[in-house]
């Protein structure tokens, strides 16, 4: 840092041990390094992501190159990294987290069929088509992405959970109807 004010070292200390933070240490600080050297370790404790509207986007990837991500991850999930993924290995799989990996497609996800919960936010997705056969669906995370349409997402009655926040393009009569037809489901299409 820069600027020479007495209590820096002590600030930078308070990084790496919390317990020396204190009120004193921070009277000499300008403002807004005292706010952040104050909430660092607290932040850091609560492992804090960014909020979603600041998260950088990885450049979209083809449909080619969509598929391939898909498959080399649900290949980790399944624990089977060569040979052929039977419909023994796809069951295994029941959780699956594909945020920001730049998916512009969402095909292989169908032959998931006992997903429970599904992460794909920070992507590139401007529909959801093959995530209506995904029917033991309780969690889906769309946030984040550049959806024009969730078709399909009606026939998903197990969802209880369905978080479409930042896709601009949907408008308020799709999610009315969404929530007309999956009325037990919580939909957040709002920031917190």
């Amino acid at each position: 840092m820069d600027v020479a004010y007495p209590s820096v070292r002590y600030a930078g200390d308070s990084l790496k041990h919390p317990s020396k933070l204190t009120p004193l240490i921070l009277l000499d600080l300008p403002l807004s390094a005292a706010l952040d050297t104050a909430m660092l370790p607290f932040d850091a404790v609560k492992g804090r992501r960014p909020k979603t509207s600041q998260a950088v986007m990885t450049p979209p990837l083809t449909k080619e190159e969509s598929a391939k991500v898909i498959e080399a991850a649900i290949r980790k999930a399944a624990k089977k990294p060569t040979g052929e993924l039977t419909k023994a290995d796809l069951e295994k799989v029941m959780v699956m987290d594909l945020q920001d990996k730049g998916l512009t497609s969402v095909k292989g996800l169908e032959k998931l069929t006992q997903l429970t919960k599904l992460h794909l936010s920070n992507n590139h997705l401007t529909d959801v088509k093959g995530l209506e056969k995904l029917t033991q669906l309780k969690q889906l995370y769309l946030l984040d992405n550049k959806l024009t349409d969730v078709k399909g997402l009606e026939k998903l009655t197990q969802l209880t959970g369905l978080f479409l926040i930042h896709n601009p393009e949907l408008t308020k009569a799709q999610i009315d109807q969404l929530q007309k037809a999956l009325p037990k489901c919580w939909i957040r299409i709002k920031p917190w």
